[in-house]
């Protein structure tokens, strides 16, 4: 099985709004690691076993202005 494949259409189920498609590719024991408050960290649906989110900090805290941008081009 190609895993790059299946998550590469499960962002592009979620990114066209088709969440109904999206639900269909994530199993019953389902987990979600990255919590948000008020929604249980499971699943009562199809393929995907794990969520793992990830977070691109370093480009948040430049954003925010907390660390210094790279020098200027």
């Amino acid at each position: 099985m190609d895993h790059s494949n299946s998550i590469r259409r499960l962002y592009d189920l979620i990114n066209a709004g088709d969440i109904d498609g999206f639900g269909r590719q994530v199993a019953e024991d389902f987990v979600e690691h990255e919590e948000l408050p008020g929604l249980p960290p499971t699943k009562d649906d199809g393929l995907a076993r794990e969520h793992w989110g990830v977070v691109d900090q370093l480009a948040l805290m430049q954003q925010l202005g907390v660390i210094p941008a790279g020098a200027p081009a």
